[in-house]
């Protein structure tokens, strides 16, 4: 009789549980529910986190006068107006000059410069006068290093009026309008002094 009384019990048991399970059914169904709700929760923290840190970090335009069309509540008289200040973007070239090395006056010491430089200019044309004139504003750039004192080129600004000193003694041997001549600056790409 001891396994009857094992089958009863299994049967009891058998019936205990599917009485727990019809009365725990709505407690997993609402554990389902709050645990959707916590999840829908964090993904839409993440979204708006994600679109806020988008919004922030993002780099404004480049023209303003793009940002000023697109920004409501401006007036459309003062688009127009910066177009024509600017006036269409033109690609600028770059005629590269071929390193430079000569010896700068230092009182103590024997210094030495190496400089690479690039020409700015407005168009091909100029581009091709400058090449059939490079040996002779190489001479020219040549005795204006090397008159150049050591200390004065340490510094940002001595650099820039470097610069500016190149440009006007190159703009010499070319033919043009304007007053750059189509050289708009001269740029260094690499500067050593030792």
């Amino acid at each position: 009789m001891a396994a009857g009384a094992t089958k009863a019990d299994k049967k009891a048991d058998t019936k205990a549980d599917a009485k727990a399970d019809a009365e725990g059914a709505p407690e997993t169904t609402k554990g389902k529910s709050s645990k959707l709700i916590i999840i829908g929760a964090i993904v839409a923290a993440l979204v708006l986190g994600g679109g806020g840190a988008y919004f922030f970090m993002r780099k404004p335009p480049a023209d303003e006068s793009v940002a000023e069309e697109k920004a409501p509540g401006k007036s459309a008289e003062k688009a127009p107006s910066k177009a024509k200040e600017k006036g269409p973007h033109k690609a600028m070239l770059y005629v590269p000059m071929e390193t430079f090395t000569v010896n700068l006056r230092h009182a103590d010491q024997e210094r030495y410069l190496q400089v690479t430089i690039n020409l700015e200019v407005v168009d091909s044309v100029v581009g091709e006068a400058i090449k059939q004139q490079m040996p002779s504003m190489r001479n020219r750039v040549l005795l204006l290093l090397s008159s150049q004192d050591a200390e004065n080129l340490m510094t940002r600004e001595g650099k820039e009026k470097l610069s500016t000193e190149i440009s006007t003694e190159l703009r010499k041997t070319l033919d043009g309008a304007g007053p750059n001549k189509g050289l708009e600056q001269v740029l260094f790409s690499h500067f050593v002094i030792q």
